[in-house]
């Protein structure tokens, strides 16, 4: 089934890019992700505004966009260096992330790089807006974060965020929205 129609959240969105350095044995590279912010107001996310089983855009119009220059691990997923759009499918049992090669609106499972499970845990208080962050822990593997977060700082809320990440630092990447936080270590191959 290609060309299907993309979930999208709202369409009161803002574009904002978030970007991480991985390090590796040898290198350090720049990952950035785009997207578009948008919020829930007070409607619930999975199962309401975001309905299971249908691939959503993990925003609102274009399609979150991944970019890493060198090969990359999102999970146990190996992902080629380049670009890729981000799909979230939400089930009443988890949240699966699509790597799709195919960066235009409209999702085709023909062009999916890779599928991979997402961690998931709740939040104490409601996230109302969708939040893509990149979560540094120190002597932890590589984690890539995206994360709706209402409480977040205000540079948070910018059009672009860099953290820079030392030796030994870990990333992992956490989407939060809504009740729920969903997270998936992020390293170099």
């Amino acid at each position: 089934m290609t060309g299907v129609a993309p979930v999208h959240a709202q369409d009161t969105a803002k574009r904002v890019t978030v970007s991480t350095y991985l390090v590796g044995a040898k290198e350090t590279v720049l990952m950035s992700i785009a997207y578009n912010r948008t919020t829930a107001l007070s409607r619930e996310v999975l199962g309401d505004l975001v309905p299971f089983n249908k691939p959503w855009i993990t925003g609102s119009g274009d399609a979150t966009e991944l970019s890493c220059p060198r090969a990359f691990m999102l999970g146990d997923l190996q992902v080629p260096a380049g670009t890729y759009a981000l799909w979230t499918l939400p089930t009443p049992t988890g949240v699966t992330l699509i790597v799709s090669r195919d960066r235009s609106s409209h999702y085709d499972p023909l062009a999916d790089a890779g599928r991979v499970a997402l961690v998931t845990d709740t939040v104490s208080e409601r996230v109302g807006a969708l939040m893509i962050a990149f979560h540094s822990v120190r002597r932890a593997p590589d984690t890539l974060t995206v994360q709706y977060d209402v409480g977040q700082s205000a540079a948070m809320h910018g059009e672009h965020l860099t953290m820079g990440v030392g030796t030994g630092t870990a990333q992992t990447l956490v989407i939060a929205w809504g009740k729920f936080r969903w997270a998936i270590p992020v390293r170099l191959q």
